[in-house]
């Protein structure tokens, strides 16, 4: 595993940020509920993979199982959607030996990182961040990506750098490769939030990241996605 490997976002209150809205009918604020999201999870996940989906956290946390029949954990901060998208994303992303670990292994380095240290972050979070891009999009939800360094030197070309990376990795994971997990949890949320018509999502939301990343090509500055 890189070194880069060993940074890993927590914290989720994303000043800065571009701001993705889904172009189908947002899903109304009174069903978007993190308490849904355990519900979705725990049903596409519990009994094959062990794992369940728990708010209420000061801190996102994964806990793996230590005892037979314990399921492990994944933590996400207080009743938050986006943190419960955002750990499922990581989850989705671990491989078997990372999911046998505290958080799956890793360690997180504050805010205040120099450039070395946010470009490895940034290169981490570009792939959980681009599920959960999609997640939102099936949910109806806003999504906004997050370079976590509010102490450090961020200017408006990072951000956006940073949000092409994430878009074009989304539509990487939308033609054509998926995590299976990924797309178990993705499936069961165009299912449950019915933002996109049965058997033609993937390529909805092709079409909306494309233009996405046509936007922000065409931007000289920080603008939404």
């Amino acid at each position: 595993m890189s070194d880069y490997k060993e940074n890993i976002m927590r914290d989720f209150r994303r000043p800065r940020a571009f701001e993705a809205v889904s172009q189908q009918q947002p899903a109304p604020a009174s069903i978007c509920r993190a308490a849904d999201l355990e519900r979705i999870f725990q049903a596409a996940f519990l009994q094959q993979w062990r794992t369940c989906l728990r708010g209420g956290a000061a801190e996102p946390l994964y806990l793996p199982g230590r005892e037979a029949g314990t399921p492990s954990t994944i933590f996400y901060r207080q009743d938050f959607f986006a943190s419960a998208l955002h750990e499922v994303a990581h989850w989705c992303l671990a491989g078997a030996s990372r999911r046998q670990q505290q958080d799956y292994g890793y360690w997180y380095a504050p805010d205040g990182r120099n450039q070395n240290m946010q470009q490895r972050f940034e290169l981490v979070e570009q792939k959980p961040q681009a599920l959960e891009y999609l997640f939102a999009l099936a949910c109806g939800v806003p999504f906004r990506v997050s370079l976590d360094n509010l102490d450090g030197d961020i200017d408006a070309a990072r951000e956006q750098r940073f949000a092409l990376a994430v878009c074009q990795q989304a539509i990487q994971y939308c033609a054509s490769d998926m995590p299976s997990r990924a797309a178990t949890f993705l499936h069961a949320l165009c299912l449950h939030y019915g933002q996109f018509e049965h058997g033609v999502a993937k390529s909805a939301m092709l079409g909306h990241l494309q233009q996405a990343k046509c936007n922000l090509s065409l931007s000289d500055k920080a603008c939404p996605l």
